[in-house]
C-alpha cells in the first residue's frame, strides 16, 4: 500500500503489480528502455513497496550487469527471494570476468537473499573487484536519477534486511 494526500488526508493507494509487470514487459519487448525507467522511478519513489518480483524480473533485463544488480539490491530490500528469472538474467548479463566471478560468489550462496546478505564478498567493497551490492544500487539510483529522499529509503530497507538477518 501506497499512501498519497488527498485535500490534507493520507489516503492508501495500492499498485497494480500486475498491470505494472505488464506495460514493464511490453517496454522491454519494444525496447522502451526510457519509458520503462520512468516507471521504475516512479515505483522506487512511492513509499509503499511493489511486493512483485515479477516486476524487478522484468526490469532487471535490460540490463548492463551492474544495473540488474542495483534491481536485485532492490528486490533483497523488500525481503523478496531471488527467483530463477534473476538468477538467469544476471548469469546471462555476466560477460566479463569480474562479473562472472559475482555470480560465481552469488552461486556459493546459493541465490539465497538471506545467505546474500550474510555474504562479505558480495556486500563488502574490495579493492580492484566487482562492486558491492550496496554499490551498484547506489549507482543504479543515480542513473535513474531517483530522489535523495527516495535513494536513502531503500538504501536504508536494504541496510534492515542485513540487520534481520544479522540478528537471526
Amino acid at each position: 500500500m501506497s499512501q498519497r494526500r488527498v485535500h490534507g488526508q493520507k489516503q492508501n493507494v495500492e499498485i497494480d503489480t500486475v498491470s505494472l509487470a505488464t506495460v514493464l514487459d511490453a517496454y522491454v519487448r519494444n525496447n522502451q528502455r526510457g519509458r520503462a525507467l520512468q516507471l521504475l522511478v516512479s515505483m522506487l519513489s512511492t513509499q509503499a513497496q511493489s511486493n512483485n518480483q515479477n516486476v524487478y524480473n522484468i526490469i532487471m533485463k535490460f540490463g548492463p550487469f551492474d544495473f540488474a544488480v542495483g534491481i536485485l539490491a532492490c528486490l533483497i530490500s523488500e525481503g523478496l527471494p531471488v527467483s530463477a528469472s534473476a538468477k538467469s538474467t544476471l548469469t546471462n548479463l555476466a560477460r566479463d570476468p569480474l562479473s562472472q566471478q559475482f555470480v560465481d560468489y552469488l552461486n556459493d550462496a546459493q541465490w539465497d537473499a538471506r545467505s546474500i546478505l550474510l555474504s562479505d564478498a558480495i556486500m563488502i567493497t574490495l579493492p580492484d573487484l566487482h562492486p558491492s551490492l550496496v554499490d551498484c544500487m547506489k549507482l543504479l539510483m543515480r542513473e535513474i536519477k531517483l530522489g535523495a529522499e527516495a535513494t536513502e529509503k531503500r538504501l536504508a530497507m536494504l541496510q534492515a534486511q542485513v540487520a534481520l538477518v544479522s540478528e537471526s
